[in-house]
């Protein structure tokens, strides 16, 4: 099993020192790259020399701040032009910006599906990854509406149950319906109050999602992902162990 450590956990101290963190403390040579405006690749778009000399895999860049019912999608090309810099394939986005509302319905569906359809065309080597985060993505039914009609081999799902419970769907019930189309996986969790935490602290039930992953011979990539309140580097070790034994209960 592949296990990779997103980056988003640690954003008030330097790329440097939390891909060190995660190299030494950690032990994992992998990590998901958070490009957002919030953390540490944004002032790298341009530039892959610093990320590069830090001698870590990048499984995945975690795309920030498009939005596909708007039609604002313009940083999307410099992650691909860093992407390509930096010689990973895959790129986490959201369908729309999750912090403003997003209806359901037959036109905001047709303008992603458009616009998805656009960039997966234009660039065939690039995986594009869409987390359920709210919105067209809310529950497992829309999830896979929104797979079923953009129908693109090189478009696909970051499958985040913690999420689908925030938005007060069942992630079972999501993973059931949307499998096929899950090509990563971010791993982190929810409490009763939908306060983030540690993994194994709170209900997302880990333990029933991993053993349905297995049986569906799930072949990506585990992200481990600390979003709580606590001290962030103590949150992402915590997570990391509880989530290793969970796999081995």
């Amino acid at each position: 099993m592949s296990i990779c450590i997103n980056t988003s956990f640690n954003k008030k101290e330097s790329l440097n020192k939390t891909i060190s963190f995660i190299k030494e403390v950690l032990q994992i040579n992998s990590i998901e790259l958070t490009t957002d405006a919030r953390a540490h690749g944004y002032q790298m778009l341009f530039s892959s020399k610093e990320i590069k000399s830090l001698g870590i895999h990048i499984e995945i860049m975690s795309g920030g701040w498009c939005d596909f019912i708007r039609n604002e999608t313009s940083m999307l090309l410099p992650q691909i032009s860093l992407m390509k810099q930096l010689g990973t394939n895959k790129i986490r986005l959201f369908i729309s910006n999750p912090h403003l509302p997003a209806e359901t319905n037959i036109i905001t569906f047709k303008k992603a599906n458009s616009l998805i359809k656009k960039y997966a065309r234009l660039y065939p080597d690039i995986y594009f990854l869409f987390e359920n985060h709210g919105g067209l993505t809310a529950n497992g039914l829309l999830t896979r509406h929104l797979m079923e009609e953009v129908d693109m081999f090189n478009v696909g799902l970051v499958y985040d149950p913690s999420n689908y419970i925030a938005s007060g769907a069942n992630p079972l019930e999501a993973l059931g319906l949307t499998f096929k189309y899950i090509k990563h996986v971010h791993v982190k969790d929810i409490n009763q109050n939908k306060e983030f935490c540690s993994v194994g602290e709170g209900i997302t039930p880990w333990k029933k999602i991993i053993e349905t992953l297995k049986l569906n011979d799930y072949n990506g990539v585990y992200s481990i992902e600390y979003e709580g309140k606590e001290n962030p580097k103590l949150g992402i070790q915590k997570s990391l162990n509880n989530f290793r034994n969970l796999i081995n209960e």
